[in-house]
């Protein structure tokens, strides 16, 4: 799966916390990468290939692909990290669920901090949603929790994410 560099920037006020995963390594994104970890944005790795079958075949398989994702990061940013976010999450529903413990069994035990969505945006799925649809599905969702985690992609067909 492509990455995508969005050209719009936001700029959020200071309450706002921003998390962004990295998700794979574009060499055509490498300023952008860099720009996010110089604004003091926390990053978490998300996948270097994101094939979930091949990452997910071993605990061996995805510490190699966190590994080269985070050769890659410290290549265009200058840092390493122990954040992550695991392609498809931890409740892993697309992928054999007794490896996917055996990866966290492994990740804890490599330092790895794992972070997870409680409320997605729904903006992964293949149609093309308006703003107001992505503000409507986040909003209700966001306010069961003190601290909503919401899950949104900046990809292409997604220009209305950064408008709700």
């Amino acid at each position: 799966m492509p990455s995508f560099c969005p050209k719009n920037k936001a700029f959020l006020g200071q309450s706002v916390t921003i998390q962004r995963s990295l998700h794979n390594a574009d060499p055509s994104c490498r300023n952008y990468y860099k720009e996010v970890v110089d604004s003091g944005c926390e990053l978490a790795l998300h996948a270097y290939e994101h094939n979930l079958p091949k990452i997910y075949k071993s605990p061996e398989t995805y510490l190699s692909d966190y590994n080269a994702m985070n050769d890659f990061l410290f290549e265009v940013a200058g840092i390493r990290t122990k954040q992550v976010r695991f392609p498809g999450g931890s409740s892993q529903t697309m992928t054999n669920r007794s490896v996917f413990w055996q990866v966290m069994k492994a990740a804890q035990k490599e330092g790895l901090t794992w972070h997870d969505w409680n409320v997605s945006s729904g903006d992964a799925s293949p149609n093309r949603h308006t703003s107001e649809w992505i503000y409507n599905n986040i909003f209700p969702a966001a306010l069961q929790y003190d601290n909503p985690v919401i899950l949104m992609h900046d990809v292409p067909r997604n220009t209305y994410t950064l408008e709700a």
